[in-house]
């Protein structure tokens, strides 16, 4: 007697259009989804809400001190930027030209400013990555080093992250 054969399983033909389908819904999900953009979107957050912590630590300290700066900050000229840190090496920063020497401002105080932030990438224990600038008009300026682009796949951009109070 002969054995009934059963065609239950896929053809070959089948699993790769199969595979297709899948990866092409796969790829327009993350054409749609645009996980990276998100991710640098959400580090530029972390960064403007690190850069607002120093500007009102540095403001508070001013406050309650009568007008005067911090003293790193009062001894530096005007209209020049650093790196806030306490780096020995050169420092860097591509959105602002800056000095090689850093600004020390982690000394100002537990109440103001209770652990001086870091770039959400750069790790650098020295380098803070962000920037600060005393302007002759008055104010200080104080950004991001390295903020990140952001947008979508062609139109994509680096903001500029920056307060001046």
């Amino acid at each position: 007697m002969p054995l009934l054969q059963s065609n239950s399983a896929f053809s070959i033909n089948e699993l790769i259009i199969m595979m297709i389908v899948i990866t092409g819904m796969f790829l327009i999900l993350v054409i749609i989804v645009d996980p990276i953009s998100r991710i640098n979107h959400t580090r530029n957050t972390r960064r403007a809400a690190d850069i607002v912590a120093v500007v009102e630590a540095v403001n508070t300290y001013q406050i309650d001190n009568a007008g005067t700066h911090y003293s790193p900050i009062e001894e530096v000229p005007f209209d020049t930027s650093y790196v806030l840190g306490t780096c020995e090496e050169k420092a860097k920063c591509s959105d602002e030209i800056v000095e090689d020497r850093c600004m020390d401002i982690s000394g100002i105080g537990q109440f103001y400013l209770p652990e001086m932030p870091k770039d959400p990438i750069y790790s650098n224990k020295k380098q803070s990555k962000y920037f600060l600038r005393k302007e002759s008009k008055g104010g200080l300026t104080i950004g991001a080093c390295e903020p990140e682009r952001v947008g979508r796949w062609g139109q994509a951009q680096i903001p500029s992250i920056r307060v001046t109070r």
